[in-house]
């Protein structure tokens, strides 16, 4: 396997991965802290020894499992075991921030088929456990429980850092969380529990426990979710496994893409969003070792000291794991004995240590031999050509295995993104082209939870949305507008354009891209705000990933350009509500229908809104086709709704750009009961600048709209010298010239 380089790591790291970024000088104590773990494990045991011993010591048994043990000190498991008798638990974590997330967790994991009875939910403040227990009872033929883990916060310090807004935008209240997580992971897991264990930013499409239990899966310690890019690529294996047998994993490892980059997936970082963990002596103690790093050093999440550890004495990849235990013998301990602690996130100038292991440190914690590659009578492996996974193996949607951990024995399964899919392989992918996820996890995200579930609402990933979602407080119908635009050709130009920008460079044909819509968006955000309705927001077409100056040719992973992308690439809908911007997703009519509302049977009136200059009576009958780049895309979402297409009134109905917020009242006076009404912009001239809204009637009403537009609009990420911004045009002063954003 090519292995990513530390130089790239520290990138996506810092650049990409709020979760992931820390101070070197901090990282520097927390690294050490982590090389004084691995030194002193065991120092009875340890014995440094350069040369090989002078004789293999006799084979043992395998390691039995611990008992269980039931310790209520971290987690109060009591309620939970008086009510399940299974040993497979399914559980997430939470605090009051993530109420709503948490909310889909559990309706997702309902509609999935997950058994009640298995699903335990872990509160890490009070509020949270309330919420928690309200959902419980209101939820009387699902009957879940909640567990009060507030016990696993190590200080008070950890406890008052737990409690406060926006935990994840702090660094210290974030670690403190995911300790207590790692912490209630071991306790499980001493308890006798295996457990499926998820992030609450996780929507379950189907239910994994069969897959878990097929194949070499069945026979792994621990399973992990993945941070990469790219889809798996059986098919990559099988070309090099048939041209030379036993070539097939190291010939996929080192293959790139057009851009040069690395599609093995391993070459980026397990994602510990979603695991499933097997109660064994290897995982009980990885979770062990887990947990004393994170208390060790406090300023490295979770996620990069399980990357660490269970690379710490990485064998390798593996087809199958060993059927037998390994009988060490003198050639394999003088290959495994110097085992190199590898801290591939932390840079070349990070300290770094060779390891020498004695006979006993072997016989007690090696289970199957430090070094099995080549050691072992294997099973039938996921990757064999013509075995009962074949099919699966070449469509991307077996694991890759490999050995790690500090044994060197700790039994690794990476899931595949195809079902186990991640925020790049789903959400800009296009959700069509992961068919048969179990799972998404709503990773590289750019608008906290906010954007995450606007995310799984436009994507249909929400269950169970409660119907006042979509009433008034009166229980009537929320007013909706819907706006309708074809994007010009010479703009769908300009951002597969894109495409060709070199790393570092400044893609100004998405920018234009992204500005050209900004400015439609801008127009109906005006018209809703003065016509009380919320604004169904469509898509947007991206020519490029968010931080494209990171990037060559503006894209991550095997990501199809142009695509949808999400809002969050475009706006910011963490501080929609703040701005008084009353807007929801392309699939909110989908949405409503499952939250049990009946669909709207009468056709939505429309009203064109016609370019300057352009024939009122032609403009009149002409319809958006719909028929562009974006409606290609996998991730493309319709808005679905009747709408009354024949042509428009030309006395009542018709918008004459440029228009003001009389002119906007005047055509919705008769309007004002309609539940949805689809605003038409047709024809809309090819200029990025083109704006067909004017002006409110006041200037203090003109410059809040200017804030909120500001505040609710990202700027295009990054560039050497800054940022470029894609904002919408400036609503002018009443009867004014309009304004250039400068």
């Amino acid at each position: 396997m090519s292995p990513i380089t530390a130089t790239r790591r520290v990138r996506w790291f810092t650049a990409i991965r709020r979760r992931h970024a820390c101070a070197c000088a901090t990282a520097r104590v927390s690294v050490l802290a982590l090389l004084l773990l691995l030194l002193s494990r065991s120092l009875m045991r340890l014995v440094i020894s350069f040369a090989p011993p002078s004789a293999a010591p006799p084979a043992r048994e395998l390691p039995p499992v611990q008992a269980p043990s039931h310790d209520d000190t971290v987690i109060d498991l009591r309620q939970f075991r008086a009510r399940f008798a299974g040993t497979a638990v399914w559980m997430t974590f939470g605090t009051a921030e993530v109420r709503e997330a948490a909310e889909n967790w559990l309706a997702t994991s309902r509609a999935s088929g997950v058994d009640a009875r298995s699903v335990l939910v872990a509160a890490f403040d009070d509020a949270f456990y309330a919420w928690c227990m309200r959902e419980r009872l209101s939820s009387s033929d699902w009957v879940f429980t909640c567990a009060d883990a507030r016990m696993a916060m190590t200080t008070k310090k950890d406890a008052l850092n737990i409690g406060i807004d926006s935990f994840r935008e702090n660094t210290d209240a974030f670690n403190a969380l995911m300790r207590a997580k790692v912490k209630c992971i071991e306790v499980m897991l001493r308890s006798g529990y295996n457990l499926a264990v998820s992030d609450v930013d996780v929507a379950w499409i189907r239910n994994p426990l069969e897959y878990f239990a097929s194949g070499t899966l069945a026979d792994v310690d621990v399973a992990v979710s993945s941070d990469s890019m790219y889809h798996f690529d059986g098919e990559a294996y099988a070309r090099a496994e048939r041209a030379a047998a036993g070539t097939g994993l190291q010939r996929w490892s080192e293959l790139l893409d057009a851009t040069g980059e690395h599609k093995f997936p391993l070459t980026l970082d397990m994602n510990v969003g979603i695991m499933y963990w097997r109660c064994t002596t290897n995982a009980i103690q990885f979770a062990t070792d887990w947990t004393r790093a994170l208390h060790l050093g406090t300023n490295i999440i979770d996620q990069i000291y399980f990357n660490l550890l269970s690379r710490t004495r990485e064998v390798g990849l593996v087809r199958s794991f060993c059927k037998e235990r390994v009988r060490a013998t003198d050639d394999m301990r003088r290959a495994c004995v110097h085992t190199e602690l590898r801290l591939p996130h932390l840079g070349d100038n990070w300290p770094k240590t060779n390891l020498s292991y004695g006979s006993k440190e072997l016989d007690e914690y090696d289970i199957e031999g430090a070094c099995p590659i080549d050691a072992c009578v294997r099973g039938v492996s996921d990757a064999d050509l013509d075995g009962e996974f074949a099919d699966a193996y070449m469509k991307g949607e077996r694991p890759l295995y490999s050995y790690g951990g500090m044994s060197g024995s700790v039994r690794f399964a990476v899931l595949p993104t195809q079902l186990f899919a991640n925020g790049i392989t789903y959400f800009s992918f296009g959700h069509r082209l992961s068919p048969n996820a179990f799972a998404v996890h709503n990773t590289y995200v750019y608008g906290g939870f906010a954007g995450k579930m606007w995310r799984f609402r436009e994507s249909g990933l929400v269950a169970g949305e409660k119907k006042t979602k979509f009433l008034t407080p009166a229980g009537e119908d929320v007013k909706v507008l819907v706006v309708r635009f074809d994007i010009p050709r010479a703009v769908e130009e300009q951002a597969l354009s894109a495409r060709l920008t070199p790393r570092s460079d400044v893609p100004h044909g998405h920018i234009a891209a992204l500005t050209w819509q900004m400015n439609r968006v801008r127009d109906a955000l005006a018209v809703a705000r003065l016509t009380n309705r919320t604004l169904i927001i469509p898509q947007f077409l991206c020519g490029c990933q968010r931080h494209f100056h990171y990037m060559r040719n503006c894209t991550l992973g095997d990501t199809p350009l142009p695509f949808a992308c999400p809002l969050d690439h475009v706006m910011t809908p963490l501080r929609f509500s703040e701005h008084g911007i009353r807007a929801r997703e392309a699939s909110y009519f989908q949405n409503r229908l499952k939250a049990g509302l009946p669909p709207f049977v009468g056709l939505a009136p429309r009203i064109a809104a016609c370019a300057p200059g352009a024939d009122v009576a032609a403009c009149a009958s002409r319809l958006p086709t719909a028929s562009g780049e974006l409606s290609k895309t996998a991730g493309y979402v319709p808005v679905d709704t009747p709408i009354d297409n024949s042509p428009v009134n030309i006395s009542t109905r018709i918008l004459r750009a440029p228009f003001n917020a009389e002119d906007v009242l005047a055509v919705f006076s008769r309007l004002a009961d309609e539940p949805v009404v689809a605003l038409d912009v047709v024809d809309p001239p090819d200029d990025t600048n083109a704006v067909y809204f004017s002006s409110f009637n006041t200037d203090a009403e003109n410059d809040a709209f200017n804030r909120a537009m500001r505040a609710i609009t990202h700027e295009a990420c990054c560039f050497v010298n800054g940022t470029r911004p894609h904002l919408p045009r400036v609503v002018a002063r009443p009867r004014a010239q309009h304004m250039d954003v400068t």
